[in-house]
């Protein structure tokens, strides 16, 4: 049987109020042993009994709950001399050098780091447990504890002739897409990328037209030309589907690539420019690490299902 490694980020928030995560737990068991690892960011010892309750009554092959706590100072040393490195500071200045809507909301990189992207330091320290069990995994998934995910969601790989089956990753997917396409008159692959070619945000704006969210595969902060054309001419084993940046999934070989996320993370320019204009973003961060890492992102936005987090 394929076997499936979990690794689950953050605080509790909203888990126990929503069936979202034992729903694909379900669905999962048809196809996967399941092995899932806690990356758990609490300081309620309540909160490590009952997930241990909740994770045990799930009947799965392997869970583990690790306390992230102990792994906090470690993340602000990573922080301080990562926002203190000449990379970081040059990105900044040309970041500031004109003016973007992108400021509105991100106008202090420094503290937006600390804020949302300790996330990404979890995920290290989540890849270094799930490499200790020494499994094969034939699908890796990175969530959160809030993910909201759409119906009958599961992480499955497509293996398709079809490379819009491929990208598109379920049927539903694929109405919306093809649904778009059709109104931008797309009939085919190549043509697909080359209107992701041709389309830009051009500063100030940040983020592209919401009409496009189902065309552009890099969420709503780039034309994410480079991954399609990579799938196309390349291969279809490198995809990771990633859903904003709240929860992804890929084949092992290419998951394990992301334990170093948060090194690279802020250091980076993007070859595609869309992304300078909201680089400092985790979607941005995420899509600039993967196609740096020959990683083929297929991201959707989240106006794609509407919400992909419970609030």
């Amino acid at each position: 049987m394929n076997k499936l490694g979990i690794i689950i980020l953050g605080q509790i928030r909203t888990f126990f109020n929503y069936s979202d995560f034992s729903d694909l737990i379900n669905l999962s068991k048809k196809e996967y042993e399941i092995y899932i690892f806690c990356i758990l960011n609490s300081n309620e010892e309540n909160d490590f009994i009952i997930l241990n309750k909740y994770l045990s009554d799930l009947n799965i092959n392997y869970y583990e709950i690790i306390d992230y706590k102990k792994y906090k100072d470690l993340f602000f040393e990573i922080a301080n001399q990562k926002l203190n490195s000449p990379n970081f500071l040059k990105l900044k200045e040309k970041y500031f050098s004109k003016y973007l809507h992108s400021h509105v909301g991100l106008n202090n990189p420094e503290n937006y780091f600390l804020n949302h992207f300790i996330q990404h330091h979890q995920l290290k320290i989540g890849i270094e447990y799930l490499k200790k069990k020494n499994i094969n995994f034939d699908v890796i998934f990175k969530t959160r504890f809030d993910a909201k995910y759409h119906d009958n969601f599961y992480p499955k790989i497509i293996n398709n002739d079809d490379l819009l089956n491929v990208i598109s990753f379920n049927p539903e997917n694929k109405t919306k897409i093809t649904n778009s396409m059709n109104k931008n008159n797309i009939s085919t692959f190549n043509e697909l990328i080359n209107f992701n070619k041709n389309k830009r945000i051009n500063a100030p704006l940040s983020h592209l037209d919401i009409e496009d969210y189902a065309l552009s595969f890099g969420g709503r902060v780039c034309y994410n030309y480079e991954s399609l054309n990579n799938i196309k001419n390349y291969s279809i084993n490198n995809i990771l589907y990633s859903f904003n940046d709240y929860y992804f999934f890929s084949n092992q070989e290419t998951f394990l690539k992301l334990d170093r996320l948060i090194d690279d993370a802020y250091l980076f320019e993007p070859n595609n420019p869309d992304l300078f204009n909201h680089i400092f973003c985790p979607e941005s961060q995420l899509i600039i690490f993967c196609l740096n890492n020959k990683i083929d992102i297929i991201m959707y936005s989240e106006c794609f299902y509407n919400t992909m987090i419970n609030r």
